[in-house]
Protein backbone atom coordinates (compact mmCIF):
# COMPACT_ATOMS: atom_id res chain seq x y z
CA UNK A 1 0.00 0.00 0.00
CA UNK A 2 0.94 3.58 -1.18
CA UNK A 3 2.07 5.19 2.52
CA UNK A 4 1.07 8.60 0.52
CA UNK A 5 -2.63 7.10 -0.19
CA UNK A 6 -4.11 6.44 3.42
CA UNK A 7 -7.23 4.25 3.91
CA UNK A 8 -10.37 5.21 4.27
CA UNK A 9 -12.68 4.60 7.71
CA UNK A 10 -14.03 1.34 5.84
CA UNK A 11 -10.51 -0.14 5.57
CA UNK A 12 -9.89 0.83 9.30
CA UNK A 13 -13.34 -0.68 11.02
CA UNK A 14 -12.10 -4.00 11.73
CA UNK A 15 -8.91 -2.44 13.46
CA UNK A 16 -10.94 -0.11 14.88
CA UNK A 17 -13.51 -3.16 16.08
CA UNK A 18 -11.49 -5.75 16.66
CA UNK A 19 -12.17 -7.96 13.57
CA UNK A 20 -9.42 -9.35 11.10
CA UNK A 21 -7.71 -7.52 8.27
CA UNK A 22 -5.09 -7.78 5.92
CA UNK A 23 -1.44 -7.27 6.21
CA UNK A 24 -1.29 -4.62 4.27
CA UNK A 25 -3.20 -2.26 5.96
CA UNK A 26 -1.61 -3.99 9.50
CA UNK A 27 2.03 -2.57 7.87
CA UNK A 28 0.74 1.05 6.32
CA UNK A 29 -1.18 1.40 9.61
CA UNK A 30 2.11 0.70 12.23
CA UNK A 31 4.24 3.45 10.00
CA UNK A 32 1.52 5.96 9.80
CA UNK A 33 1.21 8.29 12.15
CA UNK A 34 -2.13 10.30 10.62
CA UNK A 35 -3.79 6.52 10.50
CA UNK A 36 -3.07 5.72 13.87
CA UNK A 37 -4.61 9.06 15.31
CA UNK A 38 -7.81 8.70 12.87
CA UNK A 39 -8.45 5.52 14.68
CA UNK A 40 -7.71 6.62 18.31
CA UNK A 41 -9.82 9.81 17.11
CA UNK A 42 -12.56 6.90 15.94
CA UNK A 43 -12.82 4.46 19.19
CA UNK A 44 -13.12 7.62 21.21
CA UNK A 45 -16.43 9.09 19.28
CA UNK A 46 -17.72 5.56 19.13
CA UNK A 47 -17.05 5.01 22.45
CA UNK A 48 -18.76 8.27 23.67
CA UNK A 49 -21.77 7.05 21.44
CA UNK A 50 -22.05 3.98 22.93
CA UNK A 51 -22.47 5.38 26.25
CA UNK A 52 -24.27 8.66 25.69
CA UNK A 53 -26.03 8.16 22.52
CA UNK A 54 -26.11 11.40 20.08
CA UNK A 55 -25.51 14.19 23.09
CA UNK A 56 -22.61 13.64 21.16
CA UNK A 57 -22.47 14.61 17.63
CA UNK A 58 -20.42 12.27 15.41
CA UNK A 59 -17.19 13.74 13.44
CA UNK A 60 -17.83 13.61 9.67
CA UNK A 61 -15.89 11.00 7.86
CA UNK A 62 -15.12 10.08 4.28
CA UNK A 63 -16.22 7.93 2.04
CA UNK A 64 -13.87 7.12 -0.38
CA UNK A 65 -9.87 6.78 -0.06
CA UNK A 66 -7.90 10.07 0.17
CA UNK A 67 -4.21 11.40 0.66
CA UNK A 68 -3.82 13.00 4.18
CA UNK A 69 -4.07 16.70 2.51
CA UNK A 70 -7.25 15.74 0.66
CA UNK A 71 -10.34 17.09 2.61
CA UNK A 72 -12.89 14.25 2.82
CA UNK A 73 -16.05 13.45 1.34
CA UNK A 74 -18.88 14.09 3.39
CA UNK A 75 -21.22 11.09 3.96
CA UNK A 76 -24.18 11.15 6.11
CA UNK A 77 -22.89 11.75 9.42
CA UNK A 78 -26.72 10.47 11.06
CA UNK A 79 -29.97 8.42 8.75
CA UNK A 80 -33.13 8.91 11.31
CA UNK A 81 -31.39 8.25 14.58
CA UNK A 82 -28.98 6.25 13.96
CA UNK A 83 -24.87 7.02 13.59
CA UNK A 84 -22.95 5.91 10.71
CA UNK A 85 -19.84 4.52 11.62
CA UNK A 86 -18.92 3.33 7.91
CA UNK A 87 -19.80 1.87 4.69
CA UNK A 88 -20.44 -1.47 3.73
CA UNK A 89 -21.96 -2.15 0.56
CA UNK A 90 -22.88 0.60 -2.76
CA UNK A 91 -25.14 -0.27 -5.57
CA UNK A 92 -27.52 1.12 -8.21
CA UNK A 93 -30.55 0.52 -5.65
CA UNK A 94 -29.24 1.84 -2.46
CA UNK A 95 -26.23 2.12 -0.25
CA UNK A 96 -25.74 -0.16 3.12
CA UNK A 97 -23.72 1.39 6.17
CA UNK A 98 -22.62 0.41 9.43
CA UNK A 99 -24.08 2.29 12.03
CA UNK A 100 -24.71 2.56 16.04
CA UNK A 101 -28.19 2.02 17.39
CA UNK A 102 -28.98 5.22 19.62
CA UNK A 103 -29.28 4.33 22.60
CA UNK A 104 -28.39 0.36 23.05
CA UNK A 105 -25.11 1.27 21.37
CA UNK A 106 -25.39 -1.57 19.03
CA UNK A 107 -23.84 -2.03 16.05
CA UNK A 108 -26.82 -2.50 13.03
CA UNK A 109 -26.39 -2.36 9.36
CA UNK A 110 -28.55 0.25 7.23
CA UNK A 111 -29.58 -0.58 4.18
CA UNK A 112 -30.95 3.25 2.11
CA UNK A 113 -33.05 3.31 -0.76
CA UNK A 114 -31.78 6.14 -3.54
CA UNK A 115 -35.28 5.69 -4.57
CA UNK A 116 -38.25 8.45 -3.15
CA UNK A 117 -41.34 7.85 -1.71
CA UNK A 118 -44.15 8.43 -4.52
CA UNK A 119 -46.64 9.08 -1.73
CA UNK A 120 -48.60 7.84 1.41
CA UNK A 121 -49.90 4.81 -0.31
CA UNK A 122 -46.59 3.32 -1.18
CA UNK A 123 -45.30 4.53 2.21
CA UNK A 124 -48.00 2.56 4.48
CA UNK A 125 -47.08 -0.53 2.08
CA UNK A 126 -43.94 -0.44 2.34
CA UNK A 127 -44.33 -0.38 6.57
CA UNK A 128 -46.71 -3.30 6.71
CA UNK A 129 -44.00 -5.06 4.61
CA UNK A 130 -41.13 -4.41 6.71
CA UNK A 131 -43.14 -5.66 9.51
CA UNK A 132 -43.55 -8.88 7.81
CA UNK A 133 -39.73 -8.72 7.34
CA UNK A 134 -39.30 -7.94 11.12
CA UNK A 135 -41.27 -11.22 11.80
CA UNK A 136 -38.69 -13.15 10.17
CA UNK A 137 -37.07 -15.17 13.01
CA UNK A 138 -34.17 -18.03 12.55
CA UNK A 139 -30.53 -18.50 13.55
CA UNK A 140 -29.69 -18.48 10.09
CA UNK A 141 -30.81 -15.24 8.64
CA UNK A 142 -29.76 -11.74 9.68
CA UNK A 143 -33.00 -10.35 11.30
CA UNK A 144 -34.43 -7.39 10.25
CA UNK A 145 -35.33 -5.33 13.18
CA UNK A 146 -37.22 -2.23 11.99
CA UNK A 147 -37.95 0.15 8.27
CA UNK A 148 -38.14 4.04 8.43
CA UNK A 149 -37.47 7.02 6.08
CA UNK A 150 -34.77 9.34 5.76
CA UNK A 151 -35.49 13.04 3.82
CA UNK A 152 -38.18 10.78 1.80
CA UNK A 153 -36.16 7.77 1.32
CA UNK A 154 -36.84 4.35 2.94
CA UNK A 155 -34.36 2.13 4.95
CA UNK A 156 -34.15 -1.04 6.83
CA UNK A 157 -32.18 -1.83 9.83
CA UNK A 158 -31.02 -5.08 10.28
CA UNK A 159 -28.58 -6.88 12.51
CA UNK A 160 -25.01 -6.56 11.98
CA UNK A 161 -23.34 -9.77 11.71
CA UNK A 162 -19.50 -9.96 11.97
CA UNK A 163 -17.32 -12.14 9.42
CA UNK A 164 -16.96 -13.26 6.43
CA UNK A 165 -19.39 -13.44 3.19
CA UNK A 166 -19.32 -17.72 1.95
CA UNK A 167 -17.73 -16.26 -1.32
CA UNK A 168 -14.52 -15.24 0.85
CA UNK A 169 -14.13 -18.32 2.84
CA UNK A 170 -14.52 -20.12 0.12
CA UNK A 171 -11.44 -18.19 -1.67
CA UNK A 172 -9.48 -18.77 1.85
CA UNK A 173 -10.70 -22.55 1.57
CA UNK A 174 -11.76 -25.09 0.33
CA UNK A 175 -15.12 -26.63 1.82
CA UNK A 176 -15.24 -30.41 2.29
CA UNK A 177 -18.49 -32.22 0.67
CA UNK A 178 -20.05 -33.11 4.43
CA UNK A 179 -19.37 -29.12 5.02
CA UNK A 180 -21.21 -27.43 2.13
CA UNK A 181 -23.77 -30.07 2.75
CA UNK A 182 -24.18 -28.73 6.44
CA UNK A 183 -23.50 -24.99 4.92
CA UNK A 184 -26.74 -24.89 2.53
CA UNK A 185 -28.89 -27.55 5.24
CA UNK A 186 -29.07 -24.86 7.39
CA UNK A 187 -29.57 -21.72 4.93
CA UNK A 188 -32.70 -24.30 3.75
CA UNK A 189 -34.21 -24.71 6.68
CA UNK A 190 -34.03 -20.79 7.07
CA UNK A 191 -35.47 -20.20 3.48
CA UNK A 192 -38.48 -22.26 4.73
CA UNK A 193 -39.17 -20.28 7.73
CA UNK A 194 -39.37 -16.97 5.40
CA UNK A 195 -41.57 -19.12 2.60
CA UNK A 196 -43.92 -20.18 5.13
CA UNK A 197 -44.26 -16.19 5.90
CA UNK A 198 -44.94 -15.75 1.77
CA UNK A 199 -41.65 -13.98 1.41
CA UNK A 200 -38.85 -14.87 -1.17
CA UNK A 201 -35.28 -14.11 -1.49
CA UNK A 202 -34.57 -13.76 -4.93
CA UNK A 203 -30.97 -12.82 -4.58
CA UNK A 204 -29.73 -15.96 -2.97
CA UNK A 205 -26.69 -16.05 -3.67
CA UNK A 206 -22.48 -16.89 -1.85
CA UNK A 207 -22.44 -13.09 -1.42
CA UNK A 208 -25.28 -12.75 0.55
CA UNK A 209 -24.10 -15.88 3.01
CA UNK A 210 -22.36 -14.30 6.25
CA UNK A 211 -20.28 -16.94 7.62
CA UNK A 212 -20.21 -15.49 11.64
CA UNK A 213 -17.63 -15.45 14.04
CA UNK A 214 -19.25 -19.09 15.32
CA UNK A 215 -18.87 -20.55 11.72
CA UNK A 216 -22.58 -20.43 11.46
CA UNK A 217 -24.02 -19.54 7.83
CA UNK A 218 -26.46 -16.32 8.11
CA UNK A 219 -28.59 -15.40 4.82
CA UNK A 220 -28.42 -11.46 4.87
CA UNK A 221 -30.28 -9.19 1.94
CA UNK A 222 -34.32 -9.94 2.58
CA UNK A 223 -35.27 -6.36 2.27
CA UNK A 224 -34.09 -6.00 -1.56
CA UNK A 225 -36.56 -8.93 -2.24
CA UNK A 226 -39.64 -7.88 -0.59
CA UNK A 227 -39.37 -3.98 -0.57
CA UNK A 228 -38.70 -4.29 -4.05
CA UNK A 229 -40.44 -1.34 -5.80
CA UNK A 230 -38.78 0.65 -2.96
CA UNK A 231 -35.53 -0.03 -4.58
CA UNK A 232 -35.71 0.70 -7.86
CA UNK A 233 -37.08 3.22 -9.93
CA UNK A 234 -39.70 3.35 -12.63
CA UNK A 235 -43.50 1.52 -11.64
CA UNK A 236 -42.21 -1.75 -13.29
CA UNK A 237 -41.81 -4.57 -10.82
CA UNK A 238 -38.02 -6.07 -10.81
CA UNK A 239 -37.49 -9.69 -10.74
CA UNK A 240 -34.14 -9.32 -8.43
CA UNK A 241 -31.35 -12.03 -8.83
CA UNK A 242 -28.19 -12.03 -10.26
CA UNK A 243 -26.94 -13.87 -12.73
CA UNK A 244 -24.58 -16.83 -12.30
CA UNK A 245 -26.89 -17.94 -9.55
CA UNK A 246 -30.68 -16.79 -11.06
CA UNK A 247 -33.43 -19.26 -11.68
CA UNK A 248 -34.07 -19.10 -15.25
CA UNK A 249 -37.76 -17.80 -14.97
CA UNK A 250 -36.02 -14.98 -13.00
CA UNK A 251 -34.02 -14.24 -15.97
CA UNK A 252 -37.01 -14.57 -18.46
CA UNK A 253 -38.93 -12.30 -16.55
CA UNK A 254 -41.77 -14.35 -15.51
CA UNK A 255 -43.18 -12.95 -12.61
CA UNK A 256 -45.69 -15.12 -12.12
CA UNK A 257 -43.71 -18.26 -11.77
CA UNK A 258 -41.20 -16.35 -9.59
CA UNK A 259 -41.55 -18.14 -5.93
CA UNK A 260 -39.81 -20.22 -3.25
CA UNK A 261 -38.74 -22.84 -5.95
CA UNK A 262 -36.59 -20.15 -7.78
CA UNK A 263 -35.14 -19.42 -4.31
CA UNK A 264 -34.37 -23.13 -4.44
CA UNK A 265 -33.20 -23.22 -7.79
CA UNK A 266 -30.57 -20.39 -6.38
CA UNK A 267 -29.65 -22.54 -3.61
CA UNK A 268 -28.56 -25.11 -5.34
CA UNK A 269 -26.60 -22.61 -6.63
CA UNK A 270 -24.62 -22.02 -3.86
CA UNK A 271 -24.35 -26.13 -3.26
CA UNK A 272 -22.53 -26.26 -6.73
CA UNK A 273 -20.62 -23.42 -6.10
CA UNK A 274 -19.56 -24.86 -2.64
CA UNK A 275 -18.45 -28.24 -4.96
CA UNK A 276 -16.99 -26.66 -7.67
CA UNK A 277 -15.66 -23.62 -7.17
CA UNK A 278 -17.82 -22.00 -9.86
CA UNK A 279 -20.90 -20.20 -10.46
CA UNK A 280 -24.06 -22.38 -12.20
CA UNK A 281 -23.62 -20.08 -14.97
CA UNK A 282 -20.39 -18.28 -16.08
CA UNK A 283 -18.60 -17.16 -18.42
CA UNK A 284 -16.56 -13.53 -19.14
CA UNK A 285 -19.03 -12.54 -21.83
CA UNK A 286 -22.55 -11.20 -19.85
CA UNK A 287 -24.68 -11.69 -22.75
CA UNK A 288 -23.54 -14.95 -23.04
CA UNK A 289 -24.13 -16.19 -18.97
CA UNK A 290 -27.31 -14.09 -19.43
CA UNK A 291 -28.30 -16.78 -22.08
CA UNK A 292 -27.45 -19.73 -20.17
CA UNK A 293 -29.21 -18.49 -17.21
CA UNK A 294 -32.94 -18.16 -18.97
CA UNK A 295 -32.41 -20.82 -20.82
CA UNK A 296 -31.09 -23.16 -17.59
CA UNK A 297 -28.11 -24.47 -19.33
CA UNK A 298 -25.02 -25.35 -16.97
CA UNK A 299 -22.33 -28.00 -16.59
CA UNK A 300 -23.35 -30.46 -14.50
CA UNK A 301 -20.77 -33.10 -15.59
CA UNK A 302 -18.40 -30.27 -13.66
CA UNK A 303 -19.77 -32.11 -10.44
CA UNK A 304 -18.18 -35.38 -11.69
CA UNK A 305 -15.25 -33.70 -12.41
CA UNK A 306 -14.46 -32.16 -9.24
CA UNK A 307 -14.89 -35.27 -7.23
CA UNK A 308 -18.82 -34.43 -5.72
CA UNK A 309 -19.95 -37.30 -3.91
CA UNK A 310 -22.77 -39.17 -6.55
CA UNK A 311 -25.45 -38.88 -3.68
CA UNK A 312 -25.11 -35.01 -3.13
CA UNK A 313 -24.08 -34.57 -6.64
CA UNK A 314 -27.95 -35.86 -7.32
CA UNK A 315 -29.22 -33.40 -4.79
CA UNK A 316 -27.73 -30.59 -6.42
CA UNK A 317 -28.66 -31.52 -9.74
CA UNK A 318 -32.58 -32.18 -8.71
CA UNK A 319 -32.52 -28.55 -7.01
CA UNK A 320 -30.84 -27.15 -10.35
CA UNK A 321 -33.54 -28.23 -12.20
CA UNK A 322 -34.82 -25.94 -15.25
CA UNK A 323 -38.14 -26.76 -14.74
CA UNK A 324 -39.85 -25.35 -11.10
CA UNK A 325 -41.59 -28.02 -10.95
CA UNK A 326 -38.68 -30.59 -11.14
CA UNK A 327 -37.03 -28.67 -7.92
CA UNK A 328 -37.83 -29.80 -4.40
CA UNK A 329 -41.54 -28.79 -3.58
CA UNK A 330 -40.01 -27.05 -0.69
CA UNK A 331 -36.55 -26.06 0.52
CA UNK A 332 -37.36 -28.08 3.89
CA UNK A 333 -37.24 -31.26 1.67
CA UNK A 334 -34.41 -30.31 -0.12
CA UNK A 335 -32.44 -29.43 3.75
CA UNK A 336 -34.25 -33.74 4.40
CA UNK A 337 -32.40 -34.44 1.88
CA UNK A 338 -28.92 -33.15 2.56
CA UNK A 339 -29.26 -35.00 5.84
CA UNK A 340 -29.73 -38.16 4.67
CA UNK A 341 -26.61 -37.40 2.67
CA UNK A 342 -24.63 -36.21 6.35
CA UNK A 343 -26.07 -39.37 8.04
CA UNK A 344 -24.81 -41.60 5.60
CA UNK A 345 -21.22 -42.79 6.39
CA UNK A 346 -22.01 -43.85 9.89
CA UNK A 347 -24.87 -46.12 8.21
CA UNK A 348 -22.66 -47.64 5.94
CA UNK A 349 -20.21 -48.27 8.59
CA UNK A 350 -22.52 -50.52 10.00
CA UNK A 351 -23.66 -52.08 7.06
CA UNK A 352 -19.98 -52.87 6.30
CA UNK A 353 -20.73 -55.38 9.57
CA UNK A 354 -24.49 -56.53 8.49
CA UNK A 355 -23.30 -58.19 5.32
CA UNK A 356 -24.95 -58.70 2.13
CA UNK A 357 -28.75 -58.01 3.63
CA UNK A 358 -28.10 -54.78 5.30
CA UNK A 359 -26.34 -53.57 1.77
CA UNK A 360 -29.47 -54.64 -0.32
CA UNK A 361 -31.41 -53.14 2.33
CA UNK A 362 -29.40 -49.77 2.03
CA UNK A 363 -29.34 -49.93 -2.06
CA UNK A 364 -33.56 -50.39 -1.62
CA UNK A 365 -33.55 -47.44 0.55
CA UNK A 366 -31.27 -45.51 -1.24
CA UNK A 367 -33.44 -46.43 -4.57
CA UNK A 368 -36.79 -44.96 -2.67
CA UNK A 369 -34.97 -42.14 -1.18
CA UNK A 370 -34.27 -40.67 -4.51
CA UNK A 371 -37.37 -42.27 -7.04
CA UNK A 372 -39.98 -41.68 -4.20
CA UNK A 373 -43.47 -43.32 -5.36
CA UNK A 374 -45.43 -40.78 -6.08
CA UNK A 375 -48.02 -39.34 -3.70
CA UNK A 376 -51.36 -40.98 -4.67
CA UNK A 377 -54.12 -38.14 -3.57
CA UNK A 378 -58.03 -38.71 -2.82
CA UNK A 379 -60.89 -37.89 -5.40
CA UNK A 380 -60.82 -34.10 -5.07
CA UNK A 381 -64.50 -34.13 -5.14
CA UNK A 382 -64.93 -35.33 -1.80
CA UNK A 383 -66.96 -33.60 0.90
CA UNK A 384 -65.01 -31.68 4.15
CA UNK A 385 -67.67 -31.07 6.34
CA UNK A 386 -70.07 -34.41 5.84
CA UNK A 387 -72.12 -34.14 8.43
CA UNK A 388 -74.44 -31.27 10.31
CA UNK A 389 -76.97 -31.80 12.67
CA UNK A 390 -79.50 -28.88 13.38
CA UNK A 391 -82.34 -28.40 16.06
CA UNK A 392 -83.65 -29.57 19.03
CA UNK A 393 -84.09 -33.19 17.50
CA UNK A 394 -80.62 -33.01 16.00
CA UNK A 395 -80.05 -36.74 16.83
CA UNK A 396 -82.70 -37.63 14.49
CA UNK A 397 -82.46 -35.03 11.85
CA UNK A 398 -79.15 -35.44 9.86
CA UNK A 399 -79.10 -33.06 6.88
CA UNK A 400 -75.82 -34.66 5.49
CA UNK A 401 -73.75 -33.44 3.17
CA UNK A 402 -72.30 -29.35 3.88
CA UNK A 403 -74.48 -28.61 -0.07
CA UNK A 404 -77.47 -29.55 1.29
CA UNK A 405 -76.89 -28.10 4.39
CA UNK A 406 -76.04 -23.84 3.76
CA UNK A 407 -76.20 -21.71 5.29
CA UNK A 408 -75.04 -22.73 8.63
CA UNK A 409 -76.79 -21.68 11.96
CA UNK A 410 -75.83 -21.04 15.16
CA UNK A 411 -76.08 -24.34 17.30
CA UNK A 412 -75.35 -26.34 14.29
CA UNK A 413 -73.25 -29.39 14.69
CA UNK A 414 -71.23 -30.90 12.50
CA UNK A 415 -68.44 -33.23 11.45
CA UNK A 416 -65.43 -32.92 9.33
CA UNK A 417 -63.98 -36.19 7.90
CA UNK A 418 -61.87 -36.38 4.48
CA UNK A 419 -59.15 -38.75 2.90
CA UNK A 420 -55.54 -37.69 2.86
CA UNK A 421 -52.85 -39.80 1.59
CA UNK A 422 -51.48 -42.48 3.40
CA UNK A 423 -48.83 -41.81 6.32
CA UNK A 424 -48.69 -37.96 6.03
CA UNK A 425 -48.60 -35.13 8.84
CA UNK A 426 -51.73 -33.49 8.66
CA UNK A 427 -53.36 -30.12 10.42
CA UNK A 428 -56.73 -28.39 10.65
CA UNK A 429 -57.19 -24.49 11.00
CA UNK A 430 -60.73 -23.02 11.40
CA UNK A 431 -61.40 -18.50 10.27
CA UNK A 432 -64.35 -17.42 11.65
CA UNK A 433 -66.39 -14.97 10.44
CA UNK A 434 -63.97 -12.08 11.99
CA UNK A 435 -61.41 -13.70 9.74
CA UNK A 436 -59.99 -14.94 13.37
CA UNK A 437 -57.96 -18.14 13.02
CA UNK A 438 -58.73 -20.98 15.36
CA UNK A 439 -56.37 -24.33 15.48
CA UNK A 440 -57.51 -27.78 15.85
CA UNK A 441 -55.91 -29.16 18.79
CA UNK A 442 -54.28 -32.68 17.18
CA UNK A 443 -55.04 -34.40 19.88
CA UNK A 444 -58.77 -34.19 19.21
CA UNK A 445 -58.54 -35.55 15.55
CA UNK A 446 -58.71 -39.30 14.22
CA UNK A 447 -56.42 -39.87 11.65
CA UNK A 448 -56.97 -43.98 11.10
CA UNK A 449 -56.08 -45.86 7.84
CA UNK A 450 -59.12 -46.53 5.46
CA UNK A 451 -58.54 -48.39 2.31
CA UNK A 452 -55.51 -46.89 -0.42
CA UNK A 453 -55.89 -43.70 2.00
CA UNK A 454 -55.80 -42.53 5.76
CA UNK A 455 -59.13 -40.78 6.81
CA UNK A 456 -59.28 -37.79 9.19
CA UNK A 457 -61.73 -37.20 11.29
CA UNK A 458 -63.07 -34.08 14.07
CA UNK A 459 -63.90 -34.46 16.85
CA UNK A 460 -62.64 -37.97 17.01
CA UNK A 461 -65.19 -40.66 18.31
CA UNK A 462 -68.55 -39.73 18.37
CA UNK A 463 -68.48 -36.11 18.95
CA UNK A 464 -69.49 -33.01 17.03
CA UNK A 465 -68.34 -29.56 16.61
CA UNK A 466 -70.78 -26.53 17.32
CA UNK A 467 -70.84 -23.40 15.09
CA UNK A 468 -71.62 -19.93 17.36
CA UNK A 469 -70.26 -16.38 16.95
CA UNK A 470 -71.55 -13.46 14.42
CA UNK A 471 -72.51 -14.43 10.95
CA UNK A 472 -70.02 -13.72 7.85
CA UNK A 473 -68.23 -16.23 5.58
CA UNK A 474 -66.14 -19.01 7.22
CA UNK A 475 -63.42 -21.02 6.21
CA UNK A 476 -62.20 -24.34 6.88
CA UNK A 477 -59.29 -25.99 5.82
CA UNK A 478 -57.36 -29.38 5.80
CA UNK A 479 -53.53 -29.45 4.85
CA UNK A 480 -51.19 -32.52 4.95
CA UNK A 481 -47.60 -32.91 4.19
CA UNK A 482 -44.81 -35.39 4.17
CA UNK A 483 -43.20 -33.23 7.42
CA UNK A 484 -44.71 -32.64 10.70
CA UNK A 485 -46.74 -29.99 10.64
CA UNK A 486 -47.25 -26.78 13.14
CA UNK A 487 -50.72 -24.91 12.89
CA UNK A 488 -48.86 -22.09 13.01
CA UNK A 489 -47.06 -23.07 9.44
CA UNK A 490 -50.36 -22.79 8.16
CA UNK A 491 -51.76 -20.09 9.96
CA UNK A 492 -49.08 -17.25 9.00
CA UNK A 493 -51.10 -17.09 5.56
CA UNK A 494 -54.34 -15.97 7.21
CA UNK A 495 -52.16 -13.42 9.71
CA UNK A 496 -54.39 -9.61 9.61
CA UNK A 497 -56.53 -11.05 6.84
CA UNK A 498 -59.68 -9.89 7.99
CA UNK A 499 -62.88 -10.79 7.44
CA UNK A 500 -63.58 -12.26 4.30
CA UNK A 501 -66.36 -10.69 2.00
CA UNK A 502 -69.78 -12.43 2.90
CA UNK A 503 -71.10 -15.35 0.78
CA UNK A 504 -74.46 -15.19 -1.22
CA UNK A 505 -76.68 -17.68 1.78
CA UNK A 506 -76.84 -20.70 -0.66
CA UNK A 507 -73.28 -20.80 -2.01
CA UNK A 508 -69.85 -22.37 -1.01
CA UNK A 509 -66.42 -22.14 -2.24
CA UNK A 510 -63.79 -25.52 -2.47
CA UNK A 511 -60.46 -25.04 -3.10
CA UNK A 512 -57.98 -27.68 -3.66
CA UNK A 513 -54.61 -28.29 -5.49
CA UNK A 514 -56.64 -27.93 -9.15
CA UNK A 515 -58.20 -24.65 -8.14
CA UNK A 516 -60.98 -23.03 -6.90
CA UNK A 517 -64.60 -23.66 -7.48
CA UNK A 518 -67.94 -21.99 -6.55
CA UNK A 519 -71.11 -24.02 -5.49
CA UNK A 520 -74.71 -23.46 -5.42
CA UNK A 521 -76.36 -25.81 -2.43
CA UNK A 522 -78.78 -28.07 -3.74
CA UNK A 523 -81.54 -25.98 -2.84
CA UNK A 524 -80.33 -23.09 -5.14
CA UNK A 525 -79.96 -23.23 -9.36
CA UNK A 526 -77.07 -22.38 -11.35
CA UNK A 527 -74.17 -20.14 -10.07
CA UNK A 528 -74.82 -16.32 -9.53
CA UNK A 529 -71.63 -14.27 -9.31
CA UNK A 530 -71.21 -10.68 -7.27
CA UNK A 531 -68.67 -8.37 -5.46
CA UNK A 532 -68.67 -10.80 -2.79
CA UNK A 533 -68.50 -14.20 -4.44
CA UNK A 534 -65.25 -12.71 -6.25
CA UNK A 535 -63.70 -11.62 -3.39
CA UNK A 536 -63.31 -14.69 -1.72
CA UNK A 537 -62.27 -16.38 -4.95
CA UNK A 538 -59.31 -14.23 -4.79
CA UNK A 539 -58.28 -14.86 -1.68
CA UNK A 540 -58.54 -18.58 -1.94
CA UNK A 541 -56.89 -18.62 -5.49
CA UNK A 542 -53.68 -16.17 -3.55
CA UNK A 543 -54.13 -18.78 -0.45
CA UNK A 544 -54.16 -21.84 -3.28
CA UNK A 545 -50.88 -20.40 -4.88
CA UNK A 546 -49.31 -19.59 -1.59
CA UNK A 547 -49.34 -23.23 -0.56
CA UNK A 548 -48.62 -25.25 -3.66
CA UNK A 549 -45.81 -22.78 -3.77
CA UNK A 550 -44.69 -23.55 -0.03
CA UNK A 551 -44.77 -27.06 -1.18
CA UNK A 552 -47.80 -29.12 0.02
CA UNK A 553 -49.04 -31.95 -1.72
CA UNK A 554 -52.21 -31.70 -0.75
CA UNK A 555 -54.48 -29.71 0.89
CA UNK A 556 -58.51 -29.13 0.92
CA UNK A 557 -60.40 -26.15 2.06
CA UNK A 558 -64.44 -24.76 1.77
CA UNK A 559 -65.71 -21.20 2.28
CA UNK A 560 -69.30 -21.45 3.53
CA UNK A 561 -71.83 -19.28 4.62
CA UNK A 562 -72.88 -18.46 8.66
CA UNK A 563 -75.90 -16.43 8.82
CA UNK A 564 -76.20 -16.57 13.05
CA UNK A 565 -79.75 -17.65 14.09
Amino acid sequence: MNKALCPDEEVLFPLIFGEPTSDEVKSHVSSCDSCQQRIERIKTDVASLRQTGFQTRPTTVSDSPRTVDEPAVKRPATIGRFFIVGSLDKGGQGEVFRALHPTLGKDVAIKVSHKKLNGDTERDRLVAEGKLLAELDHPNLARVFDLDFHEGRPFLVMEYVRGQTLEQRAELEKFAPADAAVVVAQLARALATAHRRGVTHQDVKPRNILMDETGKPRLIDFGIARLRNAWSEGGQQPVGGTLGYMAPEQARGEADRIGPRSDIFALGGVLYFLLTGEPPFAGTNAYLVQQQTTQGKLDLALLKSKGAPRALAAVCRRALSADPSDRYPNSDMLADDLDHFLRRPRRMRALALGGVAAVLMLLAGFAIFYRPEPVKLPDKHQELIHQVRRGPQERAFNLGKLQSAIPLFNGDRFRIQCNVPRGFHVAIVMLDSEGKLASVPGADIDVVPAGEFDQVTYPKADGLAQLNGPPGTEFLLVVASRHRLRVSDVGVYFADAGAWPALPDDMLVRVDLDGVAAEKGLRGVGVTRGDSLSGVEARLQKLQGQLKGAGYEYFIGVAYPHVGN
